[in-house]
C-alpha cells in the first residue's frame, strides 16, 4: 500500500495543530493510503494520542525509517508549515528523496528577509506546494516567485460533529464581546483593548480575552485601568468560549485564512474582522459579517524575542497584491461597529446563517480529505 508520511509539529497551539488530529484519525479509517506521523517533538498533552506516531529526534530507528520512506517511490512526505525551515533545507539538500508535498498554512508570513532564499530553494524542490487560501497562494507567488502551476489551494477542513456543543443561554443584561488567539503581535489584541476602552460607557458589555502568549503581560498592563476587560488565559474548551459570545472580534494585522472565523461560523457566532489576507475568503462584508479596512499605521512593534513577528508583507484582497505598507484597523471604527452590531439582532441572525452555510459547504473535513487525496494521486502519478 502507498504511504503518506506526515511531517508535523504537534507541540504547539495553532490552527494547523488543532485541525490535524481529526483529519488524521478519519483519513486512516478510509484506508486508501497508509498514514504515519514522523516528528522531531512530542505531542502536546492537549491533543489526543495519535496512532503510528514516531519521534525521529529520540530514536535512531525512527530516523532510519524516516529517511527510507523519504527515498521510496511509494511514499509521499507531506510536510506542514516548515517550508522555510533550516531542518527542512538540510533534509531536502543532504538526502535523496522522491516525492515531497509541502503544505503552507500561514508560516510564510513569518519568514524574514534572511530566510527568503532558503524558502525558495525548499519550495522549488517539492513536487507540489499546497496553500490554505487564495491569499496564501498569491503570497507565495508574489513574494517568493513560485510558479503558479506548482501552487494549489486546499482550504482547511473541519469535522462538523466537533461543533455539536451546548450553547450557553445568552444574558439579556450583559453581552459578551470576545477575542481568542495566541497573544502575539499580528493578532491585533491591542486594538481590541482600545476599542473596549472607547466603550466603557456601555455597562452592558464585557470584553473577554482568551489566549496566552508572549504579549500577555504587556496587554494586561495596557488594560490595567479597564473594568470591562477580562483576561481568561488559555481556555480548555475554545469552541465553548466562541459559542458563548454575542460577538467575536478578529482584528488581525495578518491572517492567512483564520480558522477561528470558520469555527465561529460552525458555532453561529457573529464576527467583526479585518479585511486582510485570507479573511474575506471566509467572511463577506455585509452578508456574513463585518469587515473593516486596515488604514492606520501600526501602533505596536515587535516587542520581545521569541514572539511571532510583524510580517514583512501582507496581502491586500482588494488589489490582489502584496504590500509592505502594513496597516491595522482603526480602534474607533471597531468600537462603533461593535456598538452597532451588538444591538442589531436582525443583522446578527442574517450574518450567522450565511456564514454557517458558507463554512459547511466549503470547509468540511470530507471536502478537505477528498481534495487532498486528489493531490496525493497527482504527486504519485507524476
Amino acid at each position: 500500500m502507498k504511504k503518506i508520511i506526515h511531517h508535523i509539529s504537534l507541540s504547539e497551539i495553532g490552527g494547523v495543530q488543532q485541525s490535524f488530529p481529526p483529519f488524521y484519525i478519519n483519513t486512516r479509517k478510509e484506508g486508501k493510503y497508509s498514514h504515519s506521523i514522523y516528528s522531531t517533538v512530542e505531542i502536546d498533552k492537549q491533543y489526543p494520542s495519535l496512532p503510528d506516531f514516531h519521534n525521529i529526534s529520540t530514536s535512531v530507528i525512527n530516523k532510519i525509517r524516516f529517511l527510507y520512506y523519504l527515498h521510496s517511490k511509494k511514499c509521499i512526505l507531506h510536510s506542514y508549515n516548515v517550508i522555510g525551515g533550516k531542518n527542512m533545507f538540510n533534509l531536502l539538500n543532504r538526502f535523496p528523496f522522491n516525492k515531497v508535498l509541502l503544505h503552507e498554512r500561514g508560516n510564510a508570513w513569518n519568514i524574514s528577509k534572511e530566510e527568503v532564499k532558503r524558502y525558495i530553494i525548499n519550495a522549488n524542490k517539492a513536487d507540489l506546494v499546497l496553500a490554505n487560501s487564495v491569499a496564501t497562494k498569491q503570497y507565495l507567488i508574489q513574494r517568493f516567485g513560485l510558479e503558479e502551476r506548482k501552487v494549489k489551494v486546499l482550504l482547511n477542513g473541519f469535522l462538523p460533529s466537533n461543533f455539536q456543543i451546548d450553547r450557553p443561554k445568552k444574558s439579556d443584561k450583559i453581552k459578551k464581546v470576545g477575542f481568542i488567539a495566541r497573544l502575539e503581535t499580528p493578532k491585533g489584541c491591542h486594538i481590541f483593548i482600545e476599542a473596549a476602552r472607547m466603550l466603557q460607557n456601555r455597562s452592558d458589555l464585557v470584553f473577554e480575552i482568551a489566549g496566552d502568549g508572549t504579549l500577555y503581560s504587556d496587554l494586561k498592563e495596557q488594560a490595567l485601568d479597564l473594568d470591562n476587560v477580562l483576561f481568561l488565559g488559555r481556555v480548555s474548551a475554545p469552541l465553548k468560549f466562541i459559542a458563548s459570545l454575542d460577538l467575536l472580534v478578529v482584528p488581525s494585522i495578518r491572517e492567512p485564512l483564520g480558522n477561528v472565523l470558520i469555527e465561529a461560523g460552525f458555532c453561529k457566532t457573529p464576527v467583526i474582522a479585518s479585511r486582510v489576507d485570507g479573511i474575506p475568503e471566509v467572511i463577506t462584508n455585509g452578508e456574513s459579517g463585518v469587515l473593516l479596512n486596515p488604514k492606520n499605521k501600526l501602533t505596536i512593534k515587535n516587542i520581545s524575542i521569541g514572539s511571532v513577528p510583524i510580517p514583512e508583507c501582507t496581502y491586500n484582497p482588494i488589489t490582489n497584491l502584496i504590500t509592505r505598507d502594513i496597516k491595522e484597523i482603526d480602534a474607533l471604527e471597531l468600537s462603533q461597529s461593535i456598538s452597532d452590531l451588538i444591538d442589531d439582532e436582525e443583522a446578527k441572525k442574517k450574518f450567522v446563517n450565511n456564514l454557517y452555510k458558507h463554512v459547511v459547504e466549503n470547509f468540511s473535513l470530507e471536502r478537505y480529505s477528498k481534495d487532498l487525496n486528489k493531490f496525493y494521486e497527482k504527486v504519485f502519478s507524476d
